[in-house]
């Protein structure tokens, strides 16, 4: 969310670039894969990782990986601030905050989903479908706001400062 520069090396270790130099974010197990890294916030980043045992998000600072939380896929979508994670399966969407973990609402979605993304804001999870359409929902409670008609699957989906896009 700083603008700052975040780096996966072949060692699957994770850093942040702050002032030219490489700060560790998180050392990752021997035999585990670094599949996704985001900035969050108080100077933490998510890393999420392929492990034997499946895929899996942590909370990292100070080179060191702190809380586990276990993932239904590794498919997924953080919000520009890192505060609010979207995961999404065959057949449903789970939003949840990365500090409180312990609430995770899940949404039934209708048609195969594609692939997740957040609005600018983060405020708004959008999901792309198999069939020409993306729905958005409210990240609080899953709330569905709005369905977009677009001209072809959108196999992916990625946010920027303007916002989502296919």
């Amino acid at each position: 969310p700083t603008g700052a520069v975040l780096v996966t090396h072949r060692d699957q270790s994770a850093d942040v670039v702050e002032a030219r130099r490489l700060l560790p974010l998180a050392r990752v197990p021997e035999g585990d894969t670094v599949t996704g890294v985001w900035g969050s916030t108080g100077g933490r980043g998510l890393v999420a990782v392929a492990e034997s045992a499946g895929p899996a998000l942590y909370l990292a600072s100070g080179g060191t990986l702190g809380e586990r939380h276990a993932l239904p896929s590794d498919r997924v979508a953080v919000a520009p601030w890192g505060d609010v994670v979207a995961v999404l399966t065959d057949t449903a969407v789970t939003v949840f905050d990365p500090l409180r973990a312990d609430r995770a609402p899940s949404l039934l979605l209708r048609g195969a989903p594609l692939a997740i993304a957040f609005s600018a804001s983060g405020h708004r999870p959008f999901v792309s479908k198999a069939r020409t359409d993306i729905e958005a929902f409210a990240s609080f409670d899953l709330a569905r706001v709005g369905t977009i008609a677009v001209c072809a699957p959108g196999p992916a989906l990625w946010s920027d400062t303007h916002g989502a896009a296919v």
